[in-house]
């Protein structure tokens, strides 16, 4: 039962966070910024984490599940991610669902890979 509460800890204010990002930024013209900050940012973080588990027993299984599986998993969008590009794709606005979908899969693992790599120098 533990487990569960934390991942819904981690979730709400991951999900909070997201929520913020989003009235904060969505009032500029570029209106999927938003989700591509979340994402890119929480696949960041998540390549801390992950850094974290491998390297050392800093991140304990219950900081995982608080951290990893609820924070990161309630401020990455990739549902919501996956509903604005198929709308793209409907609307006929392939060069904003191009650039969504090459900008988030792209900078997405490459921040994934840098929060991996830069946290590595820290341990």
């Amino acid at each position: 039962m533990k487990s569960f509460f934390l991942v819904f800890i981690g979730g709400g204010i991951g999900s909070y966070l997201r929520y913020a990002v989003s009235i904060y930024l969505n009032s500029g013209t570029i209106k999927w910024l938003p989700t591509l900050i979340v994402n890119v940012l929480g696949c960041f973080l998540l390549g801390i984490l992950w850094q974290l588990t491998e390297r050392t027993d800093s991140i304990s299984h219950p900081r995982y599940l608080l951290l990893g599986i609820g924070f990161c998993g309630g401020l990455t969008t990739f549902s919501t991610f996956s509903l604005e590009l198929v709308k793209f794709i409907k609307n006929g606005d392939f060069l904003n669902a191009g650039l969504y979908f090459f900008g988030s899969m792209i900078l997405g693992m490459i921040m994934l890979y840098l929060g991996y790599s830069i946290f590595k120098s820290f341990i």
